[in-house]
């Protein structure tokens, strides 16, 4: 507020009735003057000149409202774009414009007529500010600024290991971040078992195709997950080749303990021989079922013959 200057001592009445006060300012023609809300303010101007003669003269003025710059940050792990919502205010009257600058850097990036939100893709992880300048339909500016930090996600991978059903497939972490550290795992190895652990195992009951899902997440609640397929082959079958006679001592007593010649496998040809190379047993299917109560004791001689390879040896009949 101003006035010529041809006066000694100006006063300045401020009747602010929103606060509820009267203020008086004294000093010279121009003063500056803060008020609480938007109203019409009388203002009321005393001037004493040097002869001791006083002026006076009152004008209502209108104070418009200023509106409230303000707005939200969301999504603040990288990579990934930024999301700069707007929540500015403003007690009466509307907001007409927004003018965003994503870098604080005196550079307007867009201009809006509406409150709207923007996605904005800063490029790394690291420490940013932006800035919000709203205009009102009266022409009153509002600007504030915000610090963002940008925190950098996990690059979630695993590798696995003894992929065959029926056998603890083992799962190993291979998980990185340079910014931070990973702090919690989630694992879902696809057959409905999880586990929480950094590396873990599964056992699949069946072979098949499984989608396996680890989700890493960081120290700043910055997550990354990784689905991938995981092939678990059929278990294979161990047939033994070696041919074992269980026992090489016989005693045909029907006590139920070495009664009987056995062998590890069956189905397979079997000759016996006494001493005298004369051939006392034979069967084209042996299956463990050779007894002879009546031969004497003493050694003999057996030949076996398997799909997987033959053997020869000598058993000892003892009573």
């Amino acid at each position: 507020f101003s006035y010529p200057d041809s006066g000694k001592i100006y006063s300045w009445d401020f009747i602010d009735t929103i606060a509820g006060f009267e203020t008086t300012v004294v000093g010279g023609n121009l003063v500056n003057y803060s008020f609480s809300k938007a109203a019409t303010i009388n203002i009321k101007l005393v001037i004493t000149y040097n002869s001791g003669s006083k002026d006076s003269v009152t004008q209502a003025v209108i104070i418009n409202p200023t509106p409230v710059a303000d707005f939200y940050v969301a999504d603040v792990c990288w990579p990934g774009a930024t999301v700069l919502w707007d929540s500015s205010t403003i007690s009466s009257g509307s907001i007409t414009e927004y003018k965003w600058d994503f870098n604080n850097d005196q550079n307007i990036d867009t201009i809006s007529s509406t409150p709207m939100s923007f996605s904005f893709d800063y490029g790394t992880a690291g420490t940013y500010s932006a800035a919000l300048t709203v205009v009102s339909d009266l022409g009153c500016v509002s600007k504030t600024s915000k610090t963002i930090l940008l925190y950098e996600k996990p690059t979630t991978s695993f590798i696995e290991a003894n992929t065959v059903s029926g056998a603890a497939t083992s799962f190993t972490d291979q998980s990185s971040i340079t910014m931070g550290t990973i702090d919690s795992y989630y694992w879902d190895f696809g057959d409905g078992n999880t586990s929480l652990n950094k590396n873990a195992t599964n056992t699949y009951l069946m072979a098949g195709m499984y989608e396996v899902t680890l989700v890493t997440v960081s120290n700043n609640y910055c997550s990354d997950s990784l689905v991938r397929p995981v092939t678990i082959g059929e278990a294979e079958t161990v047939v033994s080749t070696e041919i074992e006679l269980l026992s090489n001592v016989l005693t045909p007593n029907n006590d139920g303990f070495n009664d009987m010649l056995e062998f590890s496998q069956t189905g397979c040809t079997v000759s016996i021989f006494n001493r005298w190379n004369d051939m006392i047993y034979s069967s084209d299917s042996y299956n463990n079922d050779w007894s002879e109560s009546s031969l004497d004791a003493g050694a003999y001689y057996y030949t076996i013959k398997c799909p997987n390879g033959e053997e020869m040896g000598v058993i000892n009949i003892i009573k």
